[in-house]
């Protein structure tokens, strides 16, 4: 892409020329060999950046599997907590309450998890990422199945 450029008077005593042609963007010669470069290199990198090999022995994907692990875990036991306790009891507490207190539950969990693995606490949330490239297939299958 080039642009015509007019020059100013002073720009014509110091020497430059009014018909000059500058270019805004990289000449035609080295875009090729960039996407030659990228083309040659497209295969391999792609499918190593889709499945995620080298995270399968990153410290930091174990660590946020832990912190997955250790989110869901209390959002499950402190669900059933919930539920339980209120059947238990007999107490007639309305479902709003349980929503309101099952919603406090995940809000504190996103919080703490946010930071360390994304927040993901349901494996349908990292399986679905996964799918659409927000995270690798390999650390989807890591928070899922650890």
């Amino acid at each position: 892409m080039a642009g015509n450029v007019e020059f100013d008077d002073d720009d014509i005593e110091h020497g430059h020329n009014t018909n000059q042609i500058q270019t805004f963007a990289t000449p035609k010669s080295e875009q090729v060999s960039i996407v030659e470069d990228k083309e040659k290199k497209q295969y391999p990198s792609t499918w190593n950046k889709l499945l995620g090999l080298e995270e399968a022995v990153s410290v930091n994907v174990w660590r946020a599997s832990l912190a997955e692990l250790i989110g869901t875990a209390v959002l499950v036991f402190s669900l059933d907590g919930i539920v339980i306790s209120s059947i238990q009891s007999k107490t007639n507490t309305p479902n709003l309450i349980i929503a309101l207190m099952a919603a406090i539950i995940v809000s504190i969990l996103l919080i703490a998890t946010f930071p360390i693995s994304g927040g993901h606490i349901n494996p349908i949330i990292s399986f679905s990422a996964a799918l659409t490239g927000v995270c690798s297939i390999t650390r989807a299958a890591v928070y899922t199945f650890m």
